[in-house]
């Protein structure tokens, strides 16, 4: 269900144009907004290292713990979790802060996936993601037009 309807022009009984007419948002793709492994390993540098060398590879690879496909899934998830939170038709000027907010809500859950005990006080890298995460959505939430506030 879209949030958005195309606002018709509205005119005075004078035939005055009172404001124009403004079409809805497209309908935002998923595919637009979602970063790839790469925009979560800028977030994850001390999880980039190869186990077999142990030198930066500044990406996740089948040899990074996580492994590149485990970030993907990651990705995918996140994008759902952010995109259940917006409106289905966003201006595309804000597909670049989506993007980064989907990249920190899956840099959250690699970290809370590593430390689940520092993530459930409140402490250590998956907290610091969180707030980072929850302060994005929540500045998303309040400038994007008709946005569901949930987080």
């Amino acid at each position: 269900m879209s949030f958005w309807t195309d606002v018709p022009a509205t005119y005075d009984p004078s035939g005055n144009l009172i404001s124009a007419a403004v079409p809805a948002p497209p309908v935002i793709d998923p595919a637009d907004v979602r970063p790839d492994i790469d925009g979560v390993a800028a977030l994850e540098s001390t999880r980039t290292m190869d186990r077999t060398t142990g030198a930066e590879t500044f990406s996740f690879s089948a040899t990074t713990r996580p492994t590149a496909a485990q970030v993907e899934s990651l990705i995918d998830t996140s994008s759902a979790d952010v995109l259940s939170q917006l409106p289905t038709n966003i201006d595309p000027i804000w597909y670049g802060a989506i993007s980064r907010a989907i990249a920190l809500r899956a840099s959250w859950q690699l970290e809370a996936s590593y430390y689940r005990e520092a993530a459930s006080t409140g402490v250590g890298p998956a907290s610091e993601y969180q707030a980072r995460f929850v302060a994005d959505i929540q500045a998303l939430q309040s400038l994007i037009p008709r946005a569901t506030h949930i987080a």
